[in-house]
């Protein structure tokens, strides 16, 4: 995926999880949290770290 098909997905998102990574394997280079086209969170350590910080915007 390129650049510029990653920021165009990104802006047509509304709510969303992604995860990146530059090499094969189990390491993921970035984990983010999208919100309206918006990443609002950003180098997460893992997956594991997610549900905390989603279930913040779930609950409001």
């Amino acid at each position: 995926m390129t650049e510029a098909t990653a920021l165009s997905a990104i802006m047509k998102t509304t709510v969303g999880i992604y995860v990146t990574k530059q090499t094969p394997g189990n390491d993921f280079s970035d984990v983010g949290i999208i919100i309206e086209g918006v990443v609002v969170l950003q180098d997460l350590d893992s997956m594991a770290h997610q549900q905390p910080c989603c279930s913040d915007f779930v609950t409001l």
